[in-house]
């Protein structure tokens, strides 16, 4: 079979991006997918966006561009490198014995971290996605999206509680979620046949049935080898720096046992003037969601919240921007930038 084809058609695996704000639980989700013997959900990585305005129109991947994407596939996610275990090599050769476009370079790519299973579904997370939803519809139209939401209050205890010198807490995360989800809501309102809806309080808090009703949205049975995914932990990085220890203490918690006891931690962990702030930029989206007992808030709270956070969110949304322009970037300068990024946070 000609892979330029692979990503039509119907005898290849189903794509299904996992998409939502980071602290959603999707990496949650992720390894419990993983674990279905027709699923194969690899860790995060962060290869396809730059490798979409890269080689995304190519309708034949040249030996060149076959290997400048695979030599430059962790650019940014290096630490992620050794938890796909992939061969670079071998991953290059099977790549050029057959004519092959972008999309079936990248579908392979995603089936060679667990070449034994033959999957029907192959699931892509990564919460930058949310900010690219159109970017992804357009280059794979057949695809699926799986929107993960939580209580924005909850996560931003996870948040807390997780804080490290690296991933630390701010208000942008917390607006940042707020945009997210209103990109969710709009691709389920365009297309909602294509995208389910999956609140982190109910896979919790009643995982079978959750995962049941989504594996029917993926035209799967359900497994209940899915609820043993704590047996075989994967997000686990090597080594000794302190983006390491921030990403090792970011994930620890998705290879434990789901536990429902944390909903509604926010009621007491939570001051009033965070609630506030919760209120200010994430209330009008978490209650179209259905999420209730938001503090109220007066025209004077407004006024502080806007002038105590208006200058943080202008600068936010500045390196936001910078962020997703660097997608952009030739891949050199991206390796480059990666490079001085790391050091810059590891002194």
């Amino acid at each position: 079979m000609n892979r330029a084809s692979q990503s039509s058609e119907k005898e290849n695996p189903q794509l299904v991006f996992v998409v939502g704000a980071g602290r959603s639980g999707t990496t949650l989700l992720m390894n419990m997918l993983n674990q279905h013997r027709k699923i194969i959900a690899p860790p995060e990585h962060d290869f396809l966006i730059t490798g979409i305005y890269k080689f995304g129109k190519r309708k034949q991947m040249s030996r060149s561009d076959i290997a400048k994407f695979v030599r430059n596939m962790w650019n940014r996610k290096t630490e992620f490198k050794p938890i796909w275990g992939l061969d670079e090599h071998a991953l290059i050769e099977s790549l050029l014995t057959e004519t092959i476009d972008f999309n079936g370079l990248y579908l392979q790519t995603m089936l060679a971290y667990q070449e034994d299973k033959k999957p029907q579904v192959i699931v892509d997370k990564n919460p930058f996605y949310t900010a690219n939803l159109d970017l992804l519809k357009a280059q794979f139209p057949e695809a699926k999206f799986v929107g993960m939401v939580r209580d924005v209050r909850d996560r931003l205890v996870s948040i807390k509680r997780n804080e490290s010198k690296i991933f630390r807490n701010n208000i942008l995360r917390s607006a940042k979620w707020s945009e997210f989800n209103n990109e969710i809501l709009r691709l389920k309102e365009q297309e909602p046949s294509k995208v389910f809806l999956l609140k982190y309080e109910n896979l919790v808090t009643n995982p079978k049935e959750t995962l049941e009703s989504l594996c029917r949205f993926l035209d799967l049975d359900y497994e209940e080898s899915m609820m043993t995914y704590h047996r075989n932990p994967r997000m686990k990085v090597e080594g000794e720096s302190a983006l390491i220890d921030g990403m090792n203490k970011m994930h620890e918690k998705s290879n434990n046992r789901i536990d429902p006891s944390k909903i509604g931690e926010w009621r007491d962990q939570l001051t009033l003037t965070e609630q506030k702030d919760l209120t200010y930029f994430c209330g009008d989206v978490a209650k179209n969601l259905g999420y209730t007992d938001f503090v109220s808030l007066s025209e004077a709270d407004e006024r502080s919240i806007l002038r105590k956070y208006r200058f943080s969110i202008l600068k936010g949304k500045t390196l936001w921007k910078l962020k997703k322009m660097s997608y952009r970037l030739p891949l050199w300068m991206q390796r480059l930038l990666s490079k001085w990024y790391r050091k810059l946070l590891n002194k």
